[in-house]
């Protein structure tokens, strides 16, 4: 309601008019501009009679003007007859300096041009020269470079072939240390059946007599034998080693070969380069000379246009003079009408402004009764609104913890069944392992057994 009444006496209040009135109305007394019966402002029919003094104003303007346009008319002629004179003289003037013009930049073009050809023919000689020559060097560094490459190709495949020797080598040595592995095996399940024979063996002293001079023999020969194998392996990696020093000789020596092969390619490569490079500045530096007389040229050129262009705007001017005498009469003419319809317009934006009023405050209270009839309904629907988002929040966050322990559980249960069956197959695993470690050493004692009934025996 508070502020209703504020709007309202906001309305009801004076406004200051956007266009004061003159002075000298604001000067008059108010027994001029007010009725004193009805108390209406005369301020309107005193405006009208000033626009009225104002037009007679013009009119008598207008009058004196006529007047002048004649003198005016007989000037126009004078300064037309001495503007023709003028406009002969600097046309004789203007054709003279043209032609005197064309005449020397037609021989300094002459003379130009006679000299570019000059320099095209030498330019033309020069670059055929050095074509030539550059051809020559080109076609001989190809040929060096089609040796050299021939060269390499010959030391890759040399290479190649030095790269499968290593690898034969390198097999070689591979099988015999698997060899001297598996012999080292051998050896060490001997001791290991050794030492269980001499624990078989402590529990009788006779028996263990007669198998030690037993064991002594097999002793002697399994050292005969070790020692025989450990020289023969030594003499091979022997051997082995020199070879593969000779071949890392050879690499090295290829090595170097290449790398001077190299260098000698990057060199010629670089004299290429320089040739090139050189070909490339004097190329250059003609087309720089080309330019040059061609922007000399231009500009000659631009000089003869901007004198064309000098004359086309003196006729522009001459017309643009006429142009303007001819708007001043017309803007004369169309002031009277501009008046009237200055007229029309004020009184057209009188109604308009009444007729806008009336409408702007219709407007305001139509948005008023929607504006209060809005907060009325948005004060009823906030509550309903609120609860029914808060049921909806409730329900999907219940689905979705649902959902969410279902899945865990589904998780849960996988995964103990994946453990049961790992420790299924571990145990499983287990169990073969015992079973042949079980079968191993009941093979291994029979074995034992049956040897030491033979060397009884």
């Amino acid at each position: 309601m508070g502020e209703r009444e504020s709007v309202e006496r906001e309305e009801m209040g004076l406004h200051i008019p956007f266009y004061p009135l003159p002075e000298e109305i604001q000067q008059m007394e108010r027994s001029e501009t007010v009725c004193q019966y009805c108390g209406v402002s005369y301020l309107i029919l005193h405006e009208f009679q000033l626009l009225q003094d104002r037009l007679a104003q013009v009119e008598r303007e207008l009058q004196n003007q006529s007047g002048a346009t004649e003198r005016e008319r007989a000037k126009r002629e004078l300064l037309e007859l001495g503007r023709e004179e003028w406009e002969r003289a600097l046309r004789e003037e203007i054709q003279r300096g043209a032609t005197e013009k064309e005449k020397v930049l037609r021989e300094e073009h002459e003379k130009r041009f006679k000299e570019k050809r000059f320099l095209n023919e030498e330019i033309e000689k020069m670059s055929e020269e050095r074509w030539r020559v550059l051809k020559e060097k080109l076609h001989q560094a190809n040929t060096h470079l089609e040796e050299q490459r021939e060269d390499l190709h010959q030391l890759e495949e040399r290479l190649k072939c030095v790269g499968l020797e290593r690898d034969m080598t390198e097999g070689l040595l591979c099988k015999e240390r698997e060899l001297c592995q598996q012999l080292r095996e051998r050896c060490v399940g001997q001791q290991q059946a050794l030492t269980a024979t001499l624990s078989l063996l402590r529990c009788s002293r006779e028996e263990l007599r007669d198998v030690q001079g037993f064991l002594s023999q097999l002793t002697g020969a399994w050292e005969d034998c070790s020692s025989q194998l450990l020289k023969r392996i030594r003499e091979s990696y022997s051997v082995l080693r020199e070879e593969l020093r000779s071949v890392c000789v050879e690499l090295q020596r290829i090595r170097t070969e290449r790398e001077n092969v190299e260098q000698k390619l990057i060199a010629q490569s670089r004299k290429t380069e320089e040739l090139v490079n050189q070909q490339t500045h004097t190329q250059r530096e003609q087309r720089d000379k080309l330019l040059s007389l061609s922007q000399e040229l231009r500009e000659k050129e631009e000089g003869w246009l901007s004198c064309q262009c000098r004359c086309d705007s003196l006729q522009s001017q001459l017309l643009a003079c006429q142009q303007r005498e001819e708007e001043a009469t017309r803007k004369y003419s169309g002031a009277e009408q501009e008046v009237d319809a200055l007229r029309r317009k004020l009184e057209h934006a009188q109604q308009k402004s009444k007729d806008l009023r009336r409408d702007s405050e219709r407007m305001m209270e139509s948005h008023r009764k929607a504006l209060t009839k809005m907060e009325d309904d948005y004060r009823q629907e906030l509550p309903f609104k609120l609860q029914a988002a808060l049921e909806e929040q409730r329900t999907q966050n219940a689905v979705r913890l649902k959902e969410q322990e279902e899945e865990l559980k589904r998780e849960a249960g996988l995964e103990l069944v994946i453990d049961r069956e790992k420790s299924r197959e571990l145990l499983l695993q287990y169990q073969r392992e015992k079973e042949q470690l079980l079968l191993q050493y009941q093979r291994e004692k029979e074995q034992w057994q049956r040897k030491v009934t033979v060397a009884v025996l």
